[in-house]
């Protein structure tokens, strides 16, 4: 029976690399998480800036539902607040499958970057924040991921905030000495847009993080603070605001189907299968800092003073990241482009702002962190440009809110967040 479950994993593993395959190929990919956290490190480490901590663009956010759910306020997942406990990956295929939690019935095991995206690199055993998640004995924690050339490897994000492709045997109940636990975890508002977009000018964007990554790097390995030097003196493409990514921001341009590199070489051609430095510091021993090796995606940390290569990044989805980007037509030829509500979070009204190349019918609608259905704000036949709606939430309670875009074929989706 062991050798079926074992073959039956075997083959989900396989089917997921050739989905993964197929969405590069077209280069339409699941979008899962509509921001990407802060890493929650807050700590200075060093006198030269650009580190970690000196930027601060989505502070992590959670709501406690007190139904055993967890919303992150950022990513708008939804999250298992205590784990399953622990099992084999096998098993917590199954677990996942058969949870029925906080009303909902279509939890999963989350992929390696929604997992890393609760991690809090200001904490410390677990780096998570037990003040939503409920501490455990896990050392690591499953993710549906297997290692592209392995399928006996399973990402698993660990207690110390690494990730890192584990054999599935090293958990006890497979036999082996380990705590591997399960956390499970829901979408409320994936949608599919093609993941990165070359710009033409040696920068890449990523449409899931907003992020735009400078692709014409030095070849030569420096240390850490040499990388923060690096970056932040950058003046590249029109802009100066170039800085070094912190782990997460690393992390994220990851390909967990590829490797040696594990990126996409259609769009990164000067990423090396090599340890390339994040901004974070590795709060138990400021000597070092977080990396990124992309032979496969291992996250793990290195003696500051040795040297790693150097990958930088600007913007992310913030205010006036997008606020560019959705003036810009030449980088972003769509029918139409969302700016941020302001203010957010906002108690009890925030103004909702799009824009309009060209004339074409709107849908607007708002709904709850349960992708529950509480508005509809707009429909009809709008007009080239500028655009604003009111939306007031008085008598709703606080909380996470998602307005919802359509209009022709597309569909968007931006947070606000309701404080009172």
């Amino acid at each position: 029976m062991n050798f079926i479950f074992k073959r039956i994993a075997d083959i989900l593993i396989l089917a997921a690399m050739l989905v993964n395959a197929v969405a590069q190929e077209s280069g339409s990919e699941s979008r899962t998480m509509l921001n990407l956290p802060d890493t929650g490190q807050i700590g200075d480490y060093t006198s030269a800036f650009g580190e970690d901590s000196d930027y601060t663009i989505y502070p992590p956010t959670f709501t406690d539902n007190g139904d055993g759910t967890v919303m992150d306020n950022i990513t708008g997942l939804m999250w298992q607040k205590s784990d399953g406990g622990e099992m084999t990956w096998e098993d917590a295929c199954q677990y996942s499958d058969s949870l029925s939690l906080g009303g909902f019935d279509d939890w999963r095991l989350p992929s390696s970057h929604e997992l890393f995206s609760i991690v809090d690199h200001g904490r410390l055993n677990p780096a998570m924040n037990s003040n939503y998640f409920n501490t455990t004995q896990a050392e690591y924690w499953w993710t549906n991921t297997g290692r592209a050339d392995d399928p006996a490897r399973i990402w698993v994000v660990n207690a110390g905030g690494g990730i890192g492709a584990h054999p599935k045997n090293e958990t006890i109940s497979a036999g082996g000495s380990k705590r591997f636990h399960v956390r499970c975890v829901r979408s409320v508002f994936p949608d599919s847009v093609d993941h990165f977009t070359n710009n033409g000018d040696s920068t890449i964007t990523d449409n899931f993080t907003g992020l735009t990554w400078h692709i014409g790097e030095s070849n030569s390995p420096m240390t850490w603070e040499q990388a923060l030097y690096y970056c932040e003196t950058k003046s590249a493409t029109g802009f100066d605001d170039w800085r070094l990514p912190n782990i997460k921001e690393l992390r994220s341009i990851n390909a967990d189907g590829l490797f040696k590199p594990s990126v996409d070489k259609a769009y990164f051609q000067n990423i090396t299968a090599s340890r390339y430095w994040s901004s974070t510091t590795e709060i138990n021993n400021p000597s070092r800092a977080w990396f990124v090796d992309f032979n496969y995606g291992l996250v793990s940390y290195e003696i500051k003073s040795n040297p790693c290569y150097v990958c930088c990044v600007r913007g992310g989805n913030n205010e006036s990241t997008k606020a560019n980007k959705a003036s810009d037509f030449s980088r972003q030829p769509e029918e139409f482009a969302i700016k941020p509500n302001y203010p957010n979070p906002f108690n009890p009204g925030t103004t909702i702002m799009f824009e309009l190349n060209r004339g074409a019918q709107v849908l607007i609608r708002i709904f709850n962190q349960r992708g529950q259905f509480i508005k509809e704000l707009l429909i009809g036949e709008q007009e080239i440009g500028n655009h604003s709606v009111y939306w007031n939430a008085e008598g709703l309670p606080s909380g996470l809110y998602f307005i919802q875009f359509k209009t022709g074929q597309m569909e968007k989706v931006q947070k606000a967040i309701l404080l009172k």
